[in-house]
């Protein structure tokens, strides 16, 4: 069993490993978590991410509320999210 802990100077975040061979863990995996990730540049980030092999459910997109967000999936096809704006400086 993994566990992963981060310390964000305050509220913490901690993600466990859910091991695919068990019954009840395999319901949990790929699915929507709920998790975002904020960035300061979404299209630099996604970018990024996708030379590294990072799939990428859809481009950015812009909210009705102002943010942008893209979804994206891990290895096991959990789908999350980074949340960010886009670039000024960007065409």
């Amino acid at each position: 069993m993994g566990w992963a802990q981060f310390d964000l100077g305050g509220p913490g975040i901690a993600i466990e490993r859910a091991d695919p061979n068990d019954p009840e863990a395999r319901e949990l995996c790929g699915r929507f978590v709920g998790v975002s990730i904020t960035v300061d540049n979404i299209t630099a980030t996604c970018d990024a991410w996708r030379e590294k092999g990072v799939h990428f459910i859809a481009p950015p997109e812009v909210q009705p509320w102002g943010g942008v967000l893209a979804h994206f999936q891990d290895p096991a096809g959990n789908t999350l999210t980074l949340l960010g704006s886009f670039d000024d400086n960007a065409d």
